[in-house]
């Protein structure tokens, strides 16, 4: 069940009061489970198949616990500063930390920073 609507605009302060999780990570976790995704087109040229995940201390970390989940979770894409739009529900299809991937991913996005793709799958 999702409290969203697809294409319609969100504050991250909206979806913390409606899903909970960080109002700040591109992957709010509460409880220990991913529950909803928060990406930029810029750092994501690929969305919504397609998510890059750069370094950080606990970025790839909680990517991986995404990667585990089983349940879809909303994703929304940043508009602009307080609008975020509902794309619909996502789950991991599969993850790769390949180099050869990631040195493609890299290239075409333009980020240096990528450890790891995530590749995501809609819910039907």
């Amino acid at each position: 069940m999702s409290y969203f609507k697809k294409g319609e605009y969100y504050t991250r302060k909206d979806i913390h009061a409606s899903i909970g999780g960080g109002v700040q990570d591109f992957l709010p976790h509460k409880d220990g489970i991913i529950v909803c995704a928060c990406v930029t087109p810029e750092m994501n040229p690929h969305l919504p198949e397609v998510i890059l995940v750069g370094e950080g201390v606990q970025v790839p970390r909680w990517a991986k616990v995404f990667a585990e989940q089983k349940e879809y979770i909303p994703l929304f894409v940043k508009r602009s500063p307080s609008k975020w739009e509902y794309l619909g529900n996502f789950r991991v299809k599969s993850i790769s930390d390949d180099a050869k991937e990631i040195a493609r991913h890299k290239t075409y996005s333009g980020r240096t920073d990528v450890v790891l793709v995530l590749y995501l799958e809609r819910n039907s």
